[in-house]
């Protein structure tokens, strides 16, 4: 959902011709790329345990 949002406020401000409007939609759109990269360390974060418990011999201690 994240990258859809990024990708339509990117596309919104590629659109419009108003700076100030274009500037807005921008940072909106940069939020949301943010918002993505957020998400997806969190799921790695929960699921980490589930790959590190299956295989825990062959797994070197990481560091969060």
């Amino acid at each position: 959902m994240e990258k859809r949002s990024y990708e339509f406020y990117k596309s919104k401000a590629n659109e419009t011709e108003e700076e100030y409007l274009k500037d807005a939609l921008m940072k909106l759109a940069k939020e949301e790329k943010k918002h993505e990269t957020i998400m997806r360390n969190l799921v790695e974060f929960v699921n980490r345990p589930n790959t590190w418990l299956d295989t825990a011999e062959w797994y070197h201690h990481e560091e969060y």
